[in-house]
């Protein structure tokens, strides 16, 4: 789950605790008021009919009286209501009982209806004034009115979290943005571009953590270039002061070699055998020196395409007479490890090319190199070229930079039987000094220091083209760079 995500569903956690509490609280407060509320109305419908009894029997005016208490039958909470005199009642909600004789008052409602009684004195004579209300009537109105307080309180607790998520989201949009930035600065420090800066603002305030956390990832990164500008500058130095002492041991080899092959033909036969032996030793130096050459010449072009001076040469060159040339080189080296190195000719051939050739002869010796090492005996390596539409070129790879649908590109790949890369290394192949694992499988020859891809990627990218591979582990690798074709 993103940081966005975490903090908007916090918040909005938080936004819905904080609504059931104050609807809670709300919801209690007005249940409270409204029985309160309801008790002092029938308080006060009780008193009313007090004082209008005192009234009314002061004046003589016993119509007032029963008129008023039989309206009273108007409160749907009322069960009933009158006034006695201890012998008959003065007026009554039921007109039926007004001015009959009873022995004493009746009972009206339920049990637990709420009676409300009061006595009265006027002119020396006692009278009773009850009013007895509905328990279950006087619940149903207070419900009905907790009822609509609930959806009033629904309804502004829906408008208040809808207008809470979306500030959540805004809120947790302007904290986890920044981070996520950070994130993706620190992903492609970790890919090794050390040109990567974060903008800060000049106006913030010194409490500003955020912004603090940027300044030390920006004098991290510049740090850290500083340090890799020292080792590819002591890397060139190096590789540099190695090539004369290198180029001398090789001359020397080549002398003694030579003189060797001289002195041959006039030894007698106990000397050609320890000449023989001096020979073989001399192509063992002259390999491993050819071998120190071309990692010195690896780390070379890995300097200068750091510092931007790598270049490229272009000129019309024939991808197929260039893949041949290749495979020509490594036949004998293919033969030895009785892998089937072959080329796969298309019913077109591609058209010429504008490109180093060169160069691209390095990248195709590259991958068939590679494809060795980690190919067994019995296995096969096949290298084929076609031409594809822009649109053909994102049908084997979406994410391929093209210039166009309707731009041709020149398709190389170079397949093969052998260990395949793990799904978790595909994206990391072309890095400076990657190296995947490959357990199970021997590496045939040394393995090298994991600059050959990432030379093969820089010399595509020089072109305006792009590299990639697709593989099964344990199944093979199929490594594809298209170049866009003249």
């Amino acid at each position: 789950m993103s940081l966005r995500i975490k903090i908007s569903v916090i918040m909005s956690a938080l936004v819905v605790l904080v609504l059931l509490l104050f609807g809670g609280i709300q919801y209690y407060s007005q249940s409270r008021i409204i029985y309160k509320q309801e008790r002092l109305r029938h308080a006060t419908i009780a008193e009313s009919l007090a004082q209008v009894a005192e009234e009314t029997l002061l004046s003589g005016d016993d119509f007032s009286l029963i008129s008023y208490t039989y309206k009273l039958k108007r409160d749907t909470t009322l069960t009933a209501a009158y006034v006695f005199d201890g012998e008959k009642y003065l007026s009554n909600t039921d007109k039926n009982l007004v001015r009959i004789k009873v022995e004493a008052p009746q009972e009206f409602g339920a049990p637990d209806d709420e009676v409300i009684s009061k006595e009265i004195t006027v002119s020396g004579n006692k009278y009773l004034v009850r009013t007895i209300f509905s328990k279950k009537a006087a619940m149903a109105e207070i419900k009905g009115a907790l009822d609509r307080i609930f959806t009033e309180i629904l309804k502004v607790s829906l408008l208040v979290f809808l207008a809470g998520l979306a500030a959540a989201y805004f809120v947790a949009l302007s904290v986890a943005s920044p981070v996520l930035k950070l994130s993706n600065a620190a992903r492609e420090v970790g890919k090794g571009d050390f040109t990567v800066q974060l903008k800060t603002s000049s106006s913030s305030k010194p409490g500003d953590e955020m912004e603090a956390l940027k300044r030390e990832f920006n004098s991290m990164v510049a740090k850290l270039r500083q340090l890799d500008e020292m080792k590819s500058n002591f890397l060139a130095s190096v590789t540099h002061e190695l090539k004369s002492p290198l180029s001398a041991v090789e001359s020397y080899a080549d002398l003694l070699c030579g003189e060797f092959i001289r002195a041959h033909g006039a030894a007698d036969a106990a000397t050609k055998l320890a000449l023989d032996k001096w020979m073989e030793d001399v192509a063992y130096m002259r390999l491993n020196t050819k071998r120190l050459f071309d990692f010195i010449n690896n780390l070379l072009d890995t300097a200068k395409m750091e510092h931007g001076a790598f270049e490229v040469k272009k000129a019309r060159v024939d991808i197929m007479e260039l893949i041949a040339q290749t495979i020509r080189i490594f036949a004998l080296k293919a033969k030895k490890s009785e892998v089937e190195l072959s080329m796969e000719r298309p019913p077109i051939a591609p058209g010429p090319l504008l490109a180093d050739g060169e160069r691209i002869k390095q990248v195709i010796s590259n991958l068939i190199s590679n494809a060795l090492k980690y190919t067994l005996s019995g296995g096969k390596i096949v290298v084929s070229a076609e031409t594809v539409s822009g649109l053909g070129l994102m049908s084997f790879r979406k994410n391929v930079p093209i210039s166009g649908a309707d731009s041709n590109y020149t398709l190389v790949c170079v397949a093969d039987t052998g260990a395949g890369i793990p799904a978790a290394d595909l994206d990391r192949v072309f890095g400076k000094f990657e190296q995947v694992s490959t357990s199970g499988y021997p590496v045939k020859g040394a393995k090298g220091v994991g600059l050959g891809l990432y030379i093969a990627k820089s010399i595509v990218d020089a072109h305006g083209g792009s590299i990639w591979a697709e593989s099964t582990e344990g199944q093979g690798s199929r490594f594809y760079f298209a170049l866009p074709a003249d």
